[in-house]
């Protein structure tokens, strides 16, 4: 953009990546959500978002469930139109669960009543790998039962090639382990991130939850350097044509 610095101004710049192909990569590096991309989704209508220049933040308050499972989808999340092809999403999470019944992960959706889950979760002793497929409102787990020795892993990773989804999780984006893989048919439309909680009260009531995402990206599109330089900077070269400074 060419600007006339005639009089004093105050200039914006917010930078999106330049990626046709969806899903959509985004390190959520703004002040705000990019809305034009993202819908917010708060079925109990008592979660919240926030972003803080570096990380989305999606808040499930204590003591109601926000459970994806027979009572539907009621996770806090964002959702972006999602093209209906083979894709790899990685999701960078800067949060723990630490707390029977948090969790975090990722949403592949067709409609409300068909989608997929994957996550990670607190079962109160140890944080577990989990995975379910949604037909026409009926779950059903498909990986269950893989204890994270190693506590909650920053990376989730979700792999389609055709009917073929495969779910992994990394400590430090190199070294990936797979967590499982399964066959469903879907016809995609949507994914995102999501936080999500449960409970039983009074004896075990769903204790709150923010997910802090660091980035989702398209892996064959990712953001480089992500949340810019090593400083966290962006470079802006100004040339001054006349007077004036």
């Amino acid at each position: 953009a060419q600007i006339v610095m005639d009089r004093t101004r105050t200039v914006t710049a917010t930078f999106v990546p330049a990626n046709l192909a969806s899903p959509i990569s985004d390190d959520f590096n703004s002040c705000a959500l990019n809305t034009g991309l993202w819908t917010f989704i708060n079925p109990a209508s008592d979660g919240t978002y926030s972003v803080n220049g570096t990380q989305l933040q999606l808040y499930a308050p204590a003591n109601v469930s926000h459970n994806i499972w027979l009572e539907g989808n009621r996770s806090v999340r964002v959702m972006q139109p999602t093209q209906n092809g083979n894709f790899e999403i990685v999701a960078k999470f800067q949060s723990v669960v630490t707390q029977r019944y948090q969790m975090q992960g990722l949403l592949v959706e067709e409609d409300s009543r068909n989608f997929l889950r994957f996550e990670v979760y607190h079962d109160g002793t140890n944080t577990q790998l989990f995975a379910a497929r949604f037909l026409n409102g009926t779950p059903r787990a498909v990986i269950s039962g893989v204890i994270l020795t190693s506590g909650t892993p920053s990376y989730l990773r979700v792999t389609r090639v055709g009917d073929q989804w495969s779910f992994s999780y990394s400590y430090n984006s190199t070294d990936w382990t797979s967590g499982g893989s399964f066959t469903h048919p879907l016809t995609v439309t949507k994914t995102g991130v999501y936080a999500a909680n449960h409970g039983t009260p009074p004896a075990r009531p769903a204790p709150a939850h923010t997910a802090i995402v660091d980035y989702f990206f398209n892996s064959a599109a990712p953001i480089v350097p992500e949340d810019g330089n090593s400083a966290g900077n962006f470079t802006i070269t100004v040339n001054k044509v006349g007077q004036g400074t």
